[in-house]
């Protein structure tokens, strides 16, 4: 379960556009609620993704595991402070 005590928090799920545009608008609809956070989640073994997020401002917090097909797969789940 998704338990992140963070009330006022945004999170990206599965969300596939232009980079630029992603960011800016993510970082906008953040700011524009008045939301703290925005979280998201990267599988483990993207190191490319992971670097870039990180040069993006975000940390890795936790990690989730889910099931896709018949494997266990682990995601790290990564917030940026807006």
């Amino acid at each position: 379960p998704w338990n992140f005590n963070e009330s006022m928090s945004y999170m990206i799920l599965n969300i596939i556009i232009s980079a630029d545009y992603s960011w800016k608008k993510a970082i906008e609809v953040c700011r524009r609620e008045q939301l703290g956070y925005l979280w998201l989640g990267v599988w483990e073994h993207n190191a490319a993704a992971i670097r870039f997020y990180e040069k993006q401002g975000f940390k890795m917090c936790r990690t989730h595991q889910f099931t896709l097909g018949a494997d266990v797969q682990t995601d790290y789940i990564m917030k940026l402070t807006v």
